[in-house]
């Protein structure tokens, strides 16, 4: 394997991983957020102010920067598998084609011997 592939396929795992990390802090600060309805209000713990779904919620400084991070990671962690994903699915089909030109070559060559 060369090193692209090996780099396509690290790109795979790095984004599926990345990926799935933002979720789960995602839907941990949402579901923490939504279950209560104290974090629609300022206090002196909560101060960052953090828009879900159209409405302000107050989050602590820590978990709203875990959540906008998830959801800026997210996209980009997506992105990384799809590229790595690509490169890996243009190489298989990049190599079925070369197959496909070599069987054709010996046929060509054992018809060519046949004469």
């Amino acid at each position: 394997m060369d090193l692209k592939l090996k780099l396509a396929n690290l790109a795979i795992l790095l984004g599926f991983l990345g990926s799935a990390a933002s979720w789960v802090i995602g839907w941990n600060i949402e579901t923490r957020v939504f279950s209560s309805p104290v974090y629609v209000v300022k206090t002196l713990t909560r101060t960052d102010v953090t828009w879900i779904k159209s409405k302000a919620y107050y989050l602590e400084p820590e978990y709203a920067v875990a959540f906008r991070t998830s959801v800026l990671a997210f996209p980009w962690a997506m992105g990384l598998a799809l590229l790595g994903g690509g490169y890996v699915e243009l190489r298989k089909r990049k190599s079925k084609s070369e197959q496909a030109k070599l069987l054709a070559q010996s046929a060509q060559e054992r018809d060519e011997s046949k004469e």
